[in-house]
């Protein structure tokens, strides 16, 4: 489990009915997060999909634990895969019909699970689906936020070789910190991966002019990272009925529009910050810092 301030402890009744969180979860992922309630910092290892993907979720699955990364969570969009999951004992949680993606309010009372209806079998190939697909999972990650949770999501289509992510992604190990190249980029509240295909490019530390691939997030639970996904909800809100929306805007175009900013030059100053709020980081974590280091931005 990886460290946090006692403030972002995770809720303990977030697993109950009416515990506060807007996710249902089955009883195979209650029984997989119960030993987290309540506890701080755990990261949840999370992907997210419709009954149509089932075959990448299965294929996500086989290599997720195969790396023994847990808990792992599958959110599910629509009511078939949750009964998959249901069948198969995955841990699974889905949105609560009760709840309007679009508006993020309480709709009377319905049974059942929220689902995107759609006409198409694949959500990419109608464009407001596939932006209400993107309300949907951008819901998902923030009732694990809320819920106290650091958030690793990847892609149906992402396989993982290992269970190393830490080395890239957190200092809350101190036995296994993280490589120097991301001494800083451990501490961020948000990590992306990109379209980098510049391999000297990407060695430099610099790649930061490739279009950000929202394949793999890390989202820490911090302030900040909860105020990057509310204001990537409203950018998606922004184009409900706009008459340019087609499937090039989706939540991954929108996430690149939303985050800019400059560098963080003072690292000093930013680290000493990030362990003000409760991130885990040595006060020397920077002593020592490649010429390759992964570069922090600010939005």
């Amino acid at each position: 489990r990886e460290g946090a301030p006692a403030a972002s402890a995770t809720n303990a009744n977030f697993l109950k009915p009416g515990g506060g969180s807007k996710l249902l979860f089955n009883e195979a992922a209650r029984q997989q997060l119960a030993p987290y309630a309540g506890a701080a910092g755990t990261t949840v290892h999370f992907t997210f999909g419709s009954s149509v993907m089932v075959d990448f979720v299965q294929n996500w699955l086989h290599f997720a634990r195969r790396a023994a990364l847990k808990p792992l969570l599958v959110g599910a969009a629509d009511a078939a895969l949750l009964s998959f999951c249901n069948n198969k004992s995955v841990p699974a949680a889905a949105i609560s019909p009760d709840l309007d993606v679009w508006t993020y309010e309480r709709k009377p009372a319905q049974e059942g699970v929220y689902q995107i209806k759609t006409q198409w079998a694949y959500f990419r190939h109608h464009d407001s689906d596939f932006l209400e697909m993107g309300l949907v999972k951008v819901a998902f990650l923030w009732e694990l936020l809320a819920a106290g949770f650091h958030v690793l999501i990847s892609d149906l289509d992402v396989v993982w070789l290992n269970g190393h992510w830490r080395r890239w992604m957190s200092w809350a190990d101190p036995a296994h910190p993280p490589v120097p190249q991301a001494a800083a980029l451990a501490l961020a509240d948000v990590l992306v991966t990109t379209d980098e295909l510049d391999t000297t490019h990407d060695d430099s530390g610099r790649g930061v002019s490739a279009e950000l691939n929202t394949g793999v997030v890390y989202l820490r639970g911090t302030r900040g990272a909860k105020a990057m996904v509310q204001s990537w909800r409203k950018a998606m809100l922004r184009q409900k009925g706009g008459k340019h929306l087609t499937e090039n805007v989706n939540d991954q175009s929108l996430f690149n529009q939303v985050v800019s900013g400059g560098e963080v030059k003072d690292l000093q100053a930013w680290l000493r910050s990030r362990r003000a709020e409760g991130v885990a980081a040595p006060p020397d974590a920077f002593a020592s810092l490649p010429g390759n280091y992964r570069r922090v931005h600010q939005t």
